[in-house]
């Protein structure tokens, strides 16, 4: 009982933290629209799974960079839109949701094959 009663104050205090520190910030010039930043989210992610779980030195580097040409976009350009869609705590919860519902969705049609 105790315990439960520290993590939920825990809790309460990180999400407080969390509100009260985040700020919105301006939209980048180049904004990503909402649908293309959670597709690369979700390939950036899945690169990170496979980067650790892999021998590094087979690991080929550029993989990030044909990600980031794939969508014709740089590094920068999603840093920035990251970094503005970050900043709206609420509504990034519904898009890492849907992140999340497209890796099952991936997962699940390998599990078919």
């Amino acid at each position: 009982m105790r315990a439960s009663y520290l993590l939920f104050i825990g809790l309460f205090f990180f999400n407080a933290a969390c509100v009260e520190k985040q700020e919105v910030i301006s939209a980048p010039a180049f904004l990503l629209d909402e649908e293309t930043y959670i597709e690369l989210y979700v390939e950036l992610k899945l690169l990170d799974t496979i980067k650790q779980s892999v021998d590094s030195s087979q690991f080929d580097s550029t993989l990030k960079d044909r990600i980031y040409d794939h969508y014709g976009i740089t590094e920068e350009v999603f840093l920035e839109s990251h970094a503005y869609y970050q900043s709206k705590p609420a509504e990034h919860v519904a898009r890492l949701e849907k992140a999340s519902q497209l890796i099952e969705a991936s997962i699940g049609s390998l599990n078919e094959n």
